[in-house]
C-alpha cells in the first residue's frame, strides 16, 4: 500500500482532516528511530511512499566533509528545502582564526544547517584548559540534537584565538565522546604532551553524560580515568601511547561500576602489552563484550622472528557475551607468497577450556578493520590473503578445546571470496550441507527432523524451506542469524565439541596454487580431531604434504577421505614424499570405504 496524501475531496467528511494527510510526518517520525539497516533492507521494499520516505533518511545520516570549497554550495541546497545532513565533517577550517570568508560560513552554517545535526567531526582539539574556540563553542550550543563529538586536529602549532567556557557550561546531549591525538601527541615527559593531557581530563567534564569514549592514541593519566569509579563510561575504545617506553602498571584505586564494553586497538609492536591485560583482569566479571583489533598482519616467518604484542587472557569471563576480533587488511614487512597472519598473539594459559573461560558466549564476530597506514613500510592484502589470515586466527585460538561451549548462538564471519570456490558444511550426522540457491531449498524435506536445527543455519533459503518441510512441533526456538554473514551452522547438543565441528565446516576446496593453512604461524596445524561421539563420514584434507601429522592420531568414524594435491606446482618434483605423506595419512582412517 503506497501512504500517500490524498485528496481533501476523498475524505468522508469535508471538515476534518484525513488521517492520509499527517501519516507522512508520522512515518517520518517513526522512521528516524530505525537503524539504517532495518531502512535499507526492510522498509524500502513495502511500498513506494515508505521507501522514498527511508531513502531520505538513509541519505541524511551519510557522513558528509563539509570544507571552505563546498560548504556554500551545501547551505544553498539545505535553504532550497532539501534534507539536512545528520553526518557532518568539518574540515580545513581554522577555527582559531578564520579569515573573513570563514567566519561568514561557519555563522551561516551554525544559524542554518546545525540544528538536525547528531554526529559532528571537528578538525579542531582545545589547545587551554577550560578554553575553546568561539564558533566552536557557538556552534555546540546550536547542535540540540548533538549525540556523537570527535575531535581530530590538523593544526595544533598554530596560536589559536580560544576564549574561556561559561562558568557552568555543559553539554549534556553528548553521549559519545571520540578525541583523536595520534599525529601530534609524542612524548608524555615533554610539556606539550602533559598541556594535551590536562586539557582532555578538563573537556571530558563539559560532557556529564558520556558512555562511549574512543580515542587512537591516550595517555596514561586519561586512561586511568576512564576506568576508574569518577567516570560514567559504559564503553571504551582505545589505543594506549607507549612509542617511547612502556607505561608502567596500572593504577586504579576504585574501578568503574560502569564499564562493561572495551575496545583494544593493539599496534605491531606493542610495548605496553601488560598494560592491555592488566585491563582485562580488571574488568575480568564485568565485561560483556570484547573487541581486540589487530592494526597490521604480518607473514608467518616475520610473526617467529620477533616480538608480536601479547595479551593474556583472565581465566574466566563470567558475563562475556560477544567476543570480537578485528583484523586489517593492511600487511607490515614483504607480502609476495607468504602465508599471513593478524599481528597479535592471545595468551589464554594452560589446561584451559571454553566452556569454563566463556560461560555465557554467545557469539563471535570476525570484522575488518578499516586503517590507513601508508607511511609504514608494507602494502594491503588481497581478499584470498585476508581470508586465509582471519581463518588461521580463528582456528588457531576459538576451534580448539575437549569441552562444548554450549552457550555459542551465533558466529559472524565475513564472506569467504568467490574465487575459493564451495564451502563444504558439516553437521552433527555427517551430511554434507552444501549451500544452494534460494530456489532449491525446496529439497530438503527428505533430511530426518533432527537435521531442523543445522538445516535453517545455512542460508535464509534452507531456513524458509526447513520451515515448510518440517511440522510445526518439531520446530526448534528460533535464533538470531545475521543477514548477509556467513552464518556456520551450530551443532546439536550431543556433540562432544562444538568448536571442532566448526573447525571442520570452514574447510574450503581452494581453487588457486597457494596452500591455506588453518594454522598459527608458531605452530603447524594437526588434523581437527573428532570426538568418539562425532558422527563425521566425510574429510575434505586439503594438500596434506603441508600439515603435521600428531602421534596416535585416529579418525575411527571417517569413511570417506579425499586428497587433492592438483594444484601443487612442484607435484612431479615431490613424488616420493608425496607417496610417503599419503601412506600416513591414509593410516589414520581404519574404516575407510571410499
Amino acid at each position: 500500500m503506497d501512504l500517500e496524501p490524498q485528496n481533501q475531496e476523498n475524505s468522508h467528511n469535508s471538515g476534518v482532516q484525513h488521517l492520509a494527510f499527517k501519516l507522512p510526518e508520522v512515518l517520518h517520525e517513526i522512521m528516524s528511530f530505525l537503524p539504517s539497516n532495518d531502512l535499507r533492507r526492510t522498509v524500502t521494499f513495502v511500498s513506494r511512499g515508505w521507501e522514498a520516505a527511508a531513502r531520505a533518511h538513509l541519505l541524511s545520516r551519510t557522513l558528509v566533509s563539509l570544507s571552505p570549497t563546498n560548504m556554500a554550495a551545501y547551505l544553498a541546497t539545505t535553504q532550497a528545502g532539501f534534507n539536512h545532513f545528520k553526518r557532518l565533517h568539518l574540515s580545513e577550517l581554522n577555527f582559531g582564526n578564520p579569515s573573513p570568508e570563514e567566519s561568514h560560513l561557519l555563522e551561516t552554517f551554525i544559524s542554518t544547517a546545525s540544528s538536525p545535526i547528531t554526529e559532528l567531526h571537528l578538525d579542531y582539539f582545545p589547545h587551554r584548559v577550560g578554553c575553546m574556540a568561539p564558533h566552536v563553542i557557538t556552534l555546540l550550543k546550536s547542535c540540540h540534537n548533538l549525540k556523537f563529538l570527535y575531535f581530530f586536529p590538523k593544526y595544533f602549532y598554530l596560536k589559536f584565538t580560544e576564549i574561556s567556557l561559561p562558568e557552568g557550561a555543559r553539554f549534556p546531549g553528548v553521549t559519545n565522546l571520540g578525541i583523536s591525538m595520534c599525529l601530534y601527541y609524542s612524548s608524555p615527559q615533554d610539556k606539550f604532551g602533559i598541556q594535551i593531557e590536562e586539557t582532555m581530563l578538563a573537556l571530558v567534564t563539559f560532557f556529564p553524560n558520556l558512555t562511549k569514549f574512543l580515542s587512537d592514541t591516550l595517555p596514561r593519566n586519561v586512561v586511568e580515568h576512564f576506568l576508574s569509579r569518577n567516570a560514567s563510561i559504559e564503553s571504551i575504545s582505545l589505543k594506549l601511547h607507549d612509542r617511547i617506553s612502556p607505561l608502567p602498571i596500572l593504577f586504579v584505586k576504585k574501578r568503574s561500576i560502569f564499564l562493561t564494553r572495551v575496545e583494544f586497538k593493539v599496534p605491531l609492536f606493542s610495548q605496553s602489552d601488560h598494560y592491555y591485560s592488566a585491563i582485562l583482569a580488571m574488568f575480568s566479571d564485568r565485561l560483556e563484550k570484547l573487541k581486540l583489533t589487530s592494526f597490521q598482519s604480518v607473514s608467518a616467518w616475520y610473526f617467529d622472528l620477533n616480538e608480536i604484542s601479547t595479551i593474556s587472557l583472565p581465566a574466566v569471563f563470567s558475563k562475556l557475551k560477544c567476543f570480537e576480533m578485528g583484523i586489517s587488511e593492511y600487511y607490515y614487512g614483504l607480502g609476495q607468497h607468504f602465508i599471513f597472519t593478524p599481528g597479535l598473539c592471545l595468551k589464554f594459559g594452560e589446561n584451559f577450556t571454553y566452556a569454563k573461560q566463556f560461560p555465557t558466549l554467545e557469539k563471535i564476530v570476525v570484522s575488518k578493520f578499516e586503517t590507513n597506514l601508508d607511511m609504514y613500510n608494507g602494502g594491503w592484502l588481497s581478499e584470498e590473503e585476508w581470508f586465509e589470515s582471519w581463518a588461521g586466527f580463528l582456528n588457531s585460538y576459538f576451534l580448539r578445546g575437549e569441552e562444548t561451549c554450549l552457550t555459542v548462538r551465533e558466529i559472524s564471519l565475513p564472506p569467504p571470496p568467490a574465487k575459493l570456490g564451495r564451502s563444504v558444511l558439516y553437521n552433527h550426522s555427517g551430511m554434507d550441507l552444501e549451500p544452494q540457491d534460494e530456489d532449491n531449498g525446496g529439497n530438503s524435506g527428505h533430511l530426518a527432523p533432527k537435521l531442523h536445527e543445522t538445516v535453517t543455519l545455512v542460508s535464509r533459503g534452507w531456513e524458509e524451506a526447513a520451515h515448510t518441510s518440517f511440522p510445526a512441533h518439531l520446530s526448534p526456538s528460533p535464533r538470531k542469524i545475521c543477514p548477509h554473514t556467513w552464518s556456520q551452522p551450530m551443532p546439536a547438543r550431543t556433540t562432544t565439541n562444538v568448536f571442532t565441528l566448526i573447525s571442520i565446516s570452514i574447510i574450503p576446496t581452494l581453487k588457486s596454487p597457494k596452500c591455506w593453512k588453518l594454522s598459527s604461524p608458531q605452530r603447524p596445524r594437526p588434523l581437527p580431531s573428532c570426538g568418539s561421539n562425532t558422527s563425521l563420514t566425510e574429510l575434505v584434507y586439503v594438500n596434506a604434504t603441508e600439515a603435521s601429522i600428531p602421534k596416535n592420531l585416529e579418525f575411527p568414524t571417517v569413511t570417506n577421505l579425499v586428497i587433492s594435491m592438483a594444484f601443487s606446482p612442484n607435484i612431479l618434483d615431490i613424488g616420493p614424499t608425496l607417496e610417503e605423506s599419503i601412506f600416513e595419512v591414509v593410516k589414520l582412517f581404519r574404516t575407510l570405504k571410499n
